[in-house]
């Protein structure tokens, strides 16, 4: 992520979108799974294999499409996606964060700060 989206979402907004983000998210989720088991099988090969360019290629494009509705994939978490809205909560810009293994968008975290210090959303801005 290089630049903050110029879009600020609300909570409701984030859950609206939420829907098309999560798919795209079970995406990009599934084919990581399978860069896994590939590099299991055959860890030398992995880097110049057409397959694993295909799947980055792949990712890279569903990761984008993220990034064109206005929210960013965190790619450090193996095992679910993890998605920052751009929002601003009591005046200072933040990321609301979700999880593709949670129901809605319900957490949120300062842009300096990371997702172990993700904190509720105020009930206030969840209206």
């Amino acid at each position: 992520m290089t630049e903050i989206s110029k879009i600020q979402f609300t909570p409701a907004d984030a859950n609206k979108r939420l829907p098309l983000v999560s798919r795209i998210v079970s995406d990009i989720l599934i084919k990581k799974q399978r860069l896994k088991e590939i590099s299991n099988q055959s860890p030398a090969a992995t880097e110049s294999s057409p397959e694993v360019l295909d799947i980055q290629d792949k990712m890279k494009a569903l990761t984008q499409e993220l990034e064109d509705l206005g929210c960013y994939f965190n790619n450090k978490h193996a095992d679910y996606g993890h998605v920052h809205f751009p929002s601003v909560i009591d005046g200072e810009t933040v990321f609301l964060c979700w999880r593709s293994d949670e129901m809605d968008v319900r957490y949120f975290h300062y842009q300096y700060e990371g997702y172990e210090n993700r904190k509720a959303i105020p009930p206030h801005y969840l209206n």
